[in-house]
């Protein structure tokens, strides 16, 4: 009964299949029968094509083609030359034997043109015999041609040989030379009769020296022109020209000072200033003034040209920024169209009808899909559904997000191909997790950070309780590390707009990124510092920390029940993480336990939800690939009861790929990182042989303990231009308060104009249009990304065009005095309006760093 039922078996066999009374000795000498063909003729030319068409014929079509005369006509046929057969490629038999007629009529009648036979004793082939006698032919024309030729008279007076044609040819083009130089009469005639060699001897002796008086001649008036400043002597007369020089030689007493002055102008006339010294010397200019009126002239020109040039005079700030905001209107709209092509083209593909006949186990396709709709229990399994109707399922959704064991478990090897395969989190997958997929897409997008978490066992291990001491990392490669190694075409995305404050990633880009850091993007509050430093009096037991969990749990009710009143689309979400398994469960029972009725924890949680961020709790270990807007981290470690130090065992992060582990744990957060933490900077001792995560761990407690005092300023540096300068000065003339290149790493605003009622925060950032404006690669870059990520961040941009600026800056200092009024009248909205953590929950005792992070704050 179970082999009746097989359902591998019947759909391999099809319509072949009848149970036990399958007639299988039949089906396997029909195998062995298609093997034959296939061997025998599949690798000729159509081989395949024929052997395909014979094994569909029935049986008794066979009978015919054992007859010996067919037999020996096919050997004959195959032993003809290739070209012969190649005639029955592509046409029919019938044809061929036209074709072959016709040829065979066209040979006979070139046989029958050589009626004396004279063409079979020559052993030439035909092209050649036809190509002497077009000679021939041609000869022929050529000696008639002469015989009536006018010059045949002149032919046979100048000689019919070779050497009398070239002597006679020599003579002709001698006269034809002369005629062409039209010398003078008398010259002509000696040139032109028996004596020609000898006056050409003498002419070029005479033209030998005429040249040498000439080049002498021209150096004499090159040194006048070029020492004592006369020109226009090249065109006077030798005589002319020595009268000219006597009178240089009589004023011999004025010539230094002379020549000293003519030294200058020659030297301000190769800089340009020629024809400005002219017009000087014409109307007798004071030389004391020339310096005066040159600076007047150039700066006149050049405003006048700057100003009547096409690209300036038409593109005044309006316009540019009028075609600015088109352009980022319609690059929108491009993705957005692009979007609904894709959408559009998707969904005109329509899933195949499948078939309905036999069984439904035969079923497949839609046939399959709709019946499995009607169904309420006894499903086709998943891998089953995929192999007999995935054509149609991808018609439906084209779109496949699974994991590898997923990929592997449900879809089997050649049933589903996919046009792109995406690997996400690139740096976390084995190679062989990843093949399976790659092999079923035709391009594949390889994305990850090789600075973020590694393949772990994580996963395989026998126990998620297993203690944190005895794990450790595995040295195998990632699928991401793999691609890089194979394809090198790697493209780095180094924008960084996650974090709306510098400080969550300037530590990450200067301890992991520092090779090739990170573009970020400034606060809109200037020195700001997001990470707060929690001090919890806790100790670690049994890998968990009961004084972190309840601190942040309660951070965590506070902080959802301060935000539960915001809309969906403006309230922040929140993550909270802990470095191992057992302390992630101890905070989610305590939340659960503190926030079970709490209405204005569930309305939160439901908001957040709805805007697709809910709230999670999660361990360090698959934390990467979440983001929020606020994230608490419980470091879980610390003194043991009763101990004095803090042992130096960290669980994940001593193995060999710790610090990438907290790379990802320090970049989970948009606004503000709360740090709840049992122990300091001090605790943490590594040694030589420590880990690179145990060193990592203790400098970014140092970093949050000084609040990021060690960083760099991002202000005062040096400005693209003097425009920018200039625009500075202006402002700062009328009472504000302006930072030059505000910025740390990568990208810095122009200016900074600080807010008049509040210098911590900028009240407008100003960019004008100088070098790093025109040195971008893309207009999108430019004119839409960067400004929108600004404006993300807290930023008001406002752009000084320098086109209006120098046209006039009084006006344009103006318009934007009047526009920085206008934003500073509005209400202003706190970029980040939450209280600090290590103010609002810091525990009673008194803390030295907590005092001196409060007393940061309070300045």
């Amino acid at each position: 009964m179970l082999f009746e039922e097989d359902e591998h078996a019947a759909i391999l066999l099809g319509a072949s299949w009848d149970g036990i009374a399958t007639p299988f000795e039949e089906i396997d000498a029909g195998l062995r029968f298609r093997t034959l063909f296939f061997d025998r003729i599949g690798t000729l030319p159509y081989g395949a094509e024929v052997a395909e068409r014979l094994v569909t014929l029935p049986s008794e079509s066979f009978t015919p083609m054992s007859d010996p005369a067919l037999v020996a006509t096919a050997t004959e046929f195959c032993g003809t030359n290739s070209e012969f057969r190649s005639h029955f490629a592509e046409l029919t038999i019938e044809e061929v034997m036209t074709n072959c007629r016709t040829e065979f009529s066209i040979l006979q009648k070139v046989r029958d043109l050589d009626r004396g036979r004279t063409l079979i004793d020559i052993a030439l082939p035909i092209r050649q015999i036809a190509e002497i006698a077009e000679l021939r032919v041609r000869y022929d024309s050529a000696i008639r041609k002469l015989d009536t030729s006018p010059s045949k008279m002149l032919v046979n007076t100048l000689g019919r040989t070779q050497a009398a044609a070239i002597q006679a040819a020599s003579a002709i083009a001698w006269i034809r030379a002369v005629e062409a130089c039209n010398p003078p009469e008398k010259l002509k005639a000696r040139l032109l009769s028996e004596s020609a060699i000898e006056a050409h001897q003498l002419l070029r002796i005479m033209a030998r020296r005429a040249t040498d008086l000439r080049d002498q001649h021209a150096a004499l008036v090159e040194r006048l022109e070029s020492e004592f400043g006369l020109t226009d002597l090249a065109a006077l007369s030798p005589t002319d020209l020595a009268e000219r020089s006597k009178t240089l030689v009589e004023h011999g007493d004025e010539l230094p000072e002379f020549l000293g002055l003519l030294e200058i102008k020659k030297s301000l006339a190769d800089a340009g200033l020629g024809t400005f010294l002219t017009i000087a010397d014409r109307i007798r200019l004071d030389p004391r003034r020339l310096p005066d009126h040159l600076e007047t002239v150039i700066a006149h020109r050049s405003a006048s040209l700057a100003c009547s040039s096409p690209p300036l005079r038409n593109h005044r700030g309006a316009t540019l920024d009028a075609r600015r905001r088109q352009f980022a209107e319609r690059d929108r709209k491009k993705i957005e169209n692009d979007r609904s092509f894709l959408r559009t083209k998707l969904l005109a593909n329509k899933p195949l009808p499948g078939s309905n006949q036999g069984p439904k186990k035969m079923w497949t396709e839609m046939a399959l899909i709709r019946n499995e709709f009607g169904k309420q229990k006894r499903f086709v399994p998943v891998r089953s559904l995929l192999t007999r109707s995935g054509r149609s399922i991808q018609a439906l959704k084209p779109c496949f997000m699974m994991s590898p064991l997923s990929l592997a478990k449900f879809v089997s090897a050649d049933t589903l191909e996919f046009d792109l395969l995406v690997i996400d989190e690139a740096s976390q997958m084995r190679p062989e997790d990843a093949i399976g997929g790659m092999l079923r897409a035709k391009q594949v997008v390889v994305v990850g950070d090789q600075k973020q978490l590694p393949p772990t066992d994580f996963f395989h291990r026998s126990s998620e309780s297993a203690p944190d001491e005895e794990f450790e990392d595995i040295d195998d490669e990632s699928i991401l590390e793999g691609c890089q190694k194979a394809f090198r075409n790697v493209r780095r995305l180094k924008w960084h707009y996650r974090s709306r404050c510098e400080s969550l990633i300037r530590f990450s880009n200067e301890s992991f990124y520092k090779d090739s850091p990170l573009i970020t993007f400034p606060a809109a509050k200037s020195e700001s510092f997001s990470i707060d430093l929690v001090r919890i009096d806790g100790s670690y037991q049994a890998r968990r920390n009961h004084a972190e969990a309840k601190g942040i749990t309660q951070a965590a009710v506070d902080f959802m029940r301060h935000h539960a009143g915001l809309d969906a689309a403006d309230i922040p979400t929140l993550g909270l993480v802990a470095l191992n398994i057992d302390q992630r469960d101890l905070i989610q029972e305590e939340l659960r336990r503190i926030s079970i009725d709490d209405v204005h924890v569930r309305e939160y949680t439901e908001k957040v939800t709805t805007k697709g961020e809910p709230l999670f709790v999660k361990n360090l270990e698959n934390v990467q690939g979440d983001e929020r807007d606020f994230i608490f981290i419980s470091l879980t470690y610390g003194r043991e009861p009763g101990a004095t130090a803090v042992k130096q065992r960290f669980g994940p992060i001593n193995g060999k790929q710790g610090h990438r582990r907290l790379n990802v744990l320090f970049t989970r957060a948009r606004r503000r990182i709360g740090l709840f933490c049992s122990l300091g900077s001090t605790d943490i001792k590594p040694t030589e042989a420590s880990q690179e995560g145990v060193h990592i761990l203790r400098k970014y407690l140092e970093y949050a303990e000084n609040r990021g005092r060690a960083a760099v300023s991002n202000i005062g540096v040096e400005p693209d231009s003097d425009f920018e300068i200039e625009v500075a000065d202006r402002l700062r003339s009328k009472g504000y308060a302006v930072e030059l290149q505000v910025g740390v790493s990568g990208f810095r605003i122009d200016l900074g104009v600080r807010h008049p009622d509040d210098l911590e925060h900028f009240l407008v950032g100003i960019e004008c249009d100088g070098a790093r404006y025109h040195s971008s690669k893309s207009a999108r870059d430019r004119d839409r990304l960067r400004e929108e990520i600004l404006h993300h961040v807290g930023w008001k941009i406002i752009r000084v065009w320098s086109t209006d600026w120098f046209a006039n800056p009084g006006r344009e200092t103006n318009k934007l005095v009047k526009r920085l009024e206008e934003l500073r009248s509005v209400p202003r909205s706190a970029h980040n309006d939450y209280p600090s953590l290590a103010t609002a929950f810091a525990p009673e005792e008194k803390d030295p760093i907590a005092q001196e992070s409060k007393k940061q704050e309070s300045k």
